[in-house]
């Protein structure tokens, strides 16, 4: 494949990375901190299966928006560190894609058998799963979103040091990356469950159209022609 195609998909990926994140985190929503309300919010929600489909599939289109992305720098730009930005990416994508497959597979397994058995001895225990598993898959979402944050900072960074990116949009890149970061960890230690996830959605905005602003670009770039390093 050549990188003119290369390109173009990553662009497109990057605007239906955006619009997909940006739909599956409104159409999610947060789950209760309360184990057995938590089951209930799985039950009763109109789209889970939905939802988690376009979750999971918007992070294999992670891989092909960096991917893209990648090859739209010039191949004489000594960027080292886009080259582990690119194997994050995939090691990112993978966590966050198992976390949101805990959540479509195994959820409303637990909501159905608690709702069944919901006052015995036999429903404790399945909220006693529910809650080992639950916390497993938001250690997967935090590291998945750590990593796939170090890539955000990595690329945009590099855009700042070449003259055909739009030198605001690397600036929003680097800025909201690191924000996201520091909003999570914020959350995460010092705020309750509830409050942390409204923190982290609010916080992921900015990225979010970072990644429609950088697709549109890609579309946008003069390929094949080669593309100049800025002086």
């Amino acid at each position: 494949m050549n990188r003119k195609t290369l390109v173009k998909i990553g662009g497109v990926s990057g605007i239906v990375l955006g619009v997909v994140q940006l739909a599956g985190i409104i159409m999610h929503g947060s789950i209760p901190v309360d184990l057995a309300e938590g089951l209930a919010f799985v039950e009763n929600h109109p789209a889970w299966a939905l939802t988690h489909i376009l979750l999971i599939t918007s992070y294999l289109v992670i891989i092909s928006f960096y991917v893209g992305f990648r090859a739209s720098f010039d191949e004489e730009v000594d960027l080292p560190a886009l080259e582990i930005g690119a194997n994050l990416t995939l090691v990112g994508a993978i966590l966050g894609a198992v976390h949101f497959i805990i959540h479509f597979a195994l959820y409303p397994y637990f909501a159905a058998k608690y709702q069944g058995l919901q006052g015995s001895a036999n429903g404790e225990n399945v909220l006693t799963f529910y809650m080992s598993v639950h916390h497993y898959a938001h250690l997967l979402n935090r590291c998945s979103l750590f990593l796939l944050m170090i890539v955000a900072c990595i690329f945009a960074l590099s855009m700042l040091r070449v003259r055909y990116y739009k030198r605001w949009i690397g600036i929003l890149g680097t800025v909201s990356s690191l924000v996201t970061i520091v909003a999570v960890a914020i959350s995460e230690i010092f705020l309750p469950r509830s409050t942390g996830d409204i923190v982290f959605a609010i916080a992921l905005l900015p990225t979010i159209v970072w990644i429609v602003a950088v697709g549109i670009s890609m579309l946008k770039l003069p390929l094949p022609q080669p593309l100049t390093q800025a002086g």
